[in-house]
């Protein structure tokens, strides 16, 4: 059955009382619109055109769950109606893709508040993280109290992975472009809670900044995710990281079935397997 993309802002985020419906269905990234503005109905929230941004999820469902949402958001009733939206995933807007969306139709905009930030998830929702230094090994998130709700093993191209940061830990992993390289990590899927513990365990935004990237899994499927990079203020060249923080990553990529790549890692930096 054909699958395609549905961008949800209301109770059908995660952590709200509808995201049940979506079980099984796929996390393809935290993403807005545009044209639109966010209202507050009391019980669920709506979209009005309008000037602004609404934040939601997008997530990949087949053609009979959409058809199950249809009667959930009352569309033949007049509530909603479903219509074409571009979604971006990053404030450069690099990244867009086209998804399905409820349009609010009913007859309390003039009554309703407006969320004038149009994030409706407030530190609920999720959202995919993308982790290639000890973040990859399962013992580093358990250590950071962070529980994915989804794990899988994922590549960002063009880029490749270096080892020139400062941090507590001597030097740590951080990625810079280059074409033609690739990076082996993790792909999480974490709520917004979690990834604002995990800024505070990697100095963000003085150490680490955040950008939003693609990466795809062993099946090629797309995903949009958030990677933390290091800022220039913190980069420093020609040392080696030290044999307990390589462990991290060695652990995580053997765990995450990149063996080869855990061989290579170990190699270079002289790591006794």
């Amino acid at each position: 059955m054909r699958s395609l993309l549905l961008f949800v802002y209301g109770l059908l985020m995660c952590g709200f009382s509808l995201h049940g419906r979506l079980k099984g269905s796929r996390l393809v990234g935290r993403g807005f619109i545009e044209g639109y503005r966010l209202i507050d109905l009391g019980e669920y929230p709506g979209a009005v055109m309008g000037d602004g941004r609404v934040w939601g999820e997008v997530y990949e469902i087949s053609e009979s769950l959409l058809e199950e949402l249809d009667r959930v958001e009352d569309v033949e009733g007049g509530l909603y109606r479903r219509v074409a939206v571009d979604v971006y995933f990053d404030e450069e807007k690099r990244f867009r893709e086209s998804a399905q969306f409820y349009e609010y139709t009913g007859k309390q905009v003039e009554s309703a508040r407006a969320v004038e930030d149009g994030d409706y998830a407030g530190g609920k929702g999720c959202l995919n993280y993308f982790a290639y230094g000890s973040n990859m090994a399962s013992r580093r998130l358990a250590e950071r109290n962070v529980k994915p709700a989804r794990r899988i093993p994922a590549i960002l191209e063009g880029y490749e992975l270096v080892f020139n940061k400062r941090c507590g830990s001597g030097i740590c992993a951080n990625i810079e472009p280059n074409t033609g390289s690739r990076v082996y990590g993790a792909l999480y899927t974490i709520t917004q809670r979690e990834l604002k513990t995990l800024d505070r365990y990697e100095g963000y935004p003085e150490n680490y900044t955040r950008r939003i990237v693609r990466v795809h899994g062993r099946d090629g499927q797309q995903y949009y995710a958030d990677v933390y990079v290091a800022t220039e203020l913190y980069k420093v060249e020609g040392q080696r990281p030290r044999d307990d923080y390589l462990s991290y990553i060695v652990d995580g990529l053997f765990e995450l079935g990149w063996d080869e790549e855990a061989r290579r890692v170990a190699e270079k930096y002289g790591y006794r397997l």
